[in-house]
């Protein structure tokens, strides 16, 4: 997949390689100037300024998802008053 780079010189081609491992080659003006690994971490690059990430994410797609029209609920407070900062400054003294 090939990417612009936010100098709108560069662009970057990005390799999956396995589950968590990427490479990216940045070019600029048809050179390439460096090749990025990320496997299971972010990898940085720095030429002249521009500075590139490639970062890796992952996500579980049987993880519970949020139900629409749930996001605007205002959470319940807790039992027993103020809980604002005097709460957390009277159990502070309380200690």
């Amino acid at each position: 997949m090939w990417l612009a780079v936010a100098d709108d010189t560069s662009t970057a081609k990005v390799y999956k390689i396995g589950p968590t491992h990427y490479e990216a080659d940045i070019y600029a003006h048809g050179h390439k100037l460096d090749t990025l690994t990320a496997k299971g971490h972010t990898a940085h690059g720095e030429n002249n300024g521009l500075h590139v990430t490639l970062h890796v994410t992952s996500c579980v797609e049987d993880a519970p998802q949020p139900q629409p029209g749930t996001g605007d609920a205002k959470p319940t407070p807790l039992p027993g008053g103020d809980h604002g900062k005097n709460g957390t400054a009277q159990a502070a003294q309380a200690e």
